[in-house]
């Protein structure tokens, strides 16, 4: 079956063919949702988006809704939600639809397959990657941002969504919540009806609004360890998970607290100032104390040894599937005593 011809009034800026593909679901959701009130009349909205998700649809219907013409002007939409959770035979399935419908420059369709944490190591991925070279498909990529990087994911998103926020105020909103974007996102609305559209969003009002107090985020999880609070980072470490906070994003943020923190002690053994510090480490200055006065107490040698564990539990996280609160609960462990025997070295000298 061939699909339809496009008529002369389509936006000629759409393809037939897009995969979302990287870690940032919020932002993929944002994009797909753009295109749609781009290419589909709001009134004709009911006829001309289809949406399949797994579990519900097969990779025949999803064909079929390809291969439907659209009603009245403009585009058809079909959304493929959740890619990486259809069954593998399935995604390669969609995946070759998808590549097939990216040959032609006349379709009456855009197909957009929301691909976040698509394995980069299967066949469906490398299937996805070839839209870039075909007639009419693209791959779009919305990685997540590194953890040093998350308060610049949230101004860039609530810029996105016209919220007015203070850069130590998106800080203190990451310093609170956490690294799920999912999360962040959605205390942005929270702030945004707190305060009302328009208001600009201070440290305050984060705290007013996220009602959650300093010590209960993933970066003080680094804390407690380097102040040899090993049952305080434990018991976090088993809230933050409860609560849905990734394993591998922990240890990312451990990792960055823990490099910080060698670099600070490096900088406190020269004699450097306060300021100083915070600007070459490039510390954001909301938690920057709390972050000095826990490498005070950490003796350079002691840091080799706790990058060597860290890098250990993020490759054992990645190779397995399962364990992984075990995995946390074991590095806490070796940090901790690796903080503490240090401290009682130090004063034995």
């Amino acid at each position: 079956m061939t699909p339809e011809h496009a008529s002369a009034s389509l936006p000629p800026m759409l393809k037939a063919v897009y995969a979302f593909i990287g870690d940032d679901e919020v932002r993929i959701q944002a994009k797909v949702a753009s295109l749609i009130d781009m290419a589909v009349p709001e009134g004709l909205a009911a006829f001309n988006i289809d949406q399949h998700s797994p579990g519900e649809s097969t990779s025949i219907q999803i064909e079929d809704s390809v291969l439907s013409p659209p009603m009245g002007d403009g585009r058809r939409v079909v959304v493929v939600r959740e890619l990486a959770s259809f069954p593998e035979l399935e995604q390669e399935a969609i995946a070759e639809l998808a590549l097939r419908q990216a040959g032609f420059t006349d379709s009456t369709t855009t197909l957009a397959l929301m691909a976040a944490g698509l394995d980069r190591r299967k066949r469906t991925f490398r299937t996805l990657k070839k839209l870039d070279g075909s007639a009419d498909g693209q791959v779009v990529e919305f990685s997540a941002p590194k953890p040093y990087k998350m308060d610049e994911w949230v101004l860039k998103r609530a810029a996105e969504r016209g919220i007015r926020i203070e850069r130590d105020a998106a800080g203190a909103l990451v310093d609170l919540i956490g690294g799920n974007l999912r999360t962040l996102d959605g205390e942005l609305t929270k702030l945004e009806l707190y305060l009302g559209t328009g208001a600009p969003v201070n440290v305050t009002a984060v705290e007013e609004s996220v009602g959650r107090r300093r010590g209960e985020s993933a970066w003080d999880l680094p804390r407690k360890v380097l102040t040899g609070d090993a049952r305080g980072a434990q018991m976090l470490a088993g809230r933050l998970l409860e609560h849905g906070e990734s394993p591998v994003f922990l240890v990312s943020v451990m990792t960055q607290v823990v490099l910080d923190a060698w670099r600070i002690r490096v900088y406190l053994d020269r004699g450097t100032a306060r300021g100083r510090i915070i600007e070459e480490v490039g510390l954001k200055r909301y938690y920057a104390d709390a972050n000095i006065a826990a490498a005070a107490r950490v003796p350079k040698g002691s840091f080799p040894g706790m990058i060597e564990a860290l890098k250990e539990c993020d490759r054992a996280l990645k190779s397995s599937a399962a364990g992984k609160e075990t995995l946390i609960e074991g590095l806490l462990g070796k940090l901790t005593v690796l903080s503490d025997a240090a401290r009682e070295e130090r004063a034995a000298c």
